[in-house]
């Protein structure tokens, strides 16, 4: 059904596609995996779908060694495959492989002081967006929040009077500070 290749820069990345169908004599294999003058440096069998199982959307994480890149250009050659159990592909009028898409896993940090993010979000696909809510501890009120993106402050990501911090599209790691100070109790 499916054969991509790419150059890709050493990391974490989550591959996601949408599949069609259900898989019947032809079982899908989904590999990844990293060439080098020819030979396969390090194939890695992602997802197996037995028979008759729905072929549906799915998302698989998978890591590029430091080791895998190429001296000169810092990248590995990739590939991704669906392939059958047979070793073949499986006619396009049996299954469907649609919006595959392979982003780069980024960090999200945090500096809390007295304070917390709604959700523990460690990784964020670059490209996509990133949404938290800053909740202060109690009997702290939030004094100063820094989102930076790849090293450079993101003007505009907090939005002080709903606590959330939202970035359209994440294009390098994330760190958050957030920053606090006591309530005056008697004001």
């Amino acid at each position: 059904i499916f054969y991509q290749s790419m150059n890709l820069a050493p990391g974490t990345y989550q591959l996601t596609f949408d599949g069609k169908g259900t898989a019947n004599q032809y079982r899908p294999l989904l590999y990844i995996g990293i060439n080098q003058w020819s030979k396969v440096y390090g194939e890695h069998f992602l997802k197996n779908f037995g028979f008759g199982e729905e072929w549906k959307t799915a998302t698989v994480q998978f890591t590029i060694p430091e080791s895998a890149a190429d001296a000169n250009t810092g990248l590995a050659p990739v590939y991704v495959a669906l392939w059958t159990s047979n070793n073949s592909f499986a006619p396009e009028s049996e299954m469907q492989f649609d919006n595959f898409a392979v982003r780069k896993l980024l960090k999200a940090t945090a500096n809390l002081s007295n304070a917390a993010l709604s959700a523990k979000i460690t990784e964020v696909a670059q490209g996509l967006a990133y949404e938290n809510t800053v909740i202060a501890a109690e009997g702290f009120e939030v004094s100063k929040v820094t989102v930076t993106m790849g090293g450079t402050e993101v003007a505009n990501a907090y939005d002080a009077a709903t606590g959330k911090i939202s970035i359209d599209a994440v294009t390098g790691d994330l760190n958050i500070k957030v920053e606090t100070t006591p309530k005056n109790l008697f004001a």
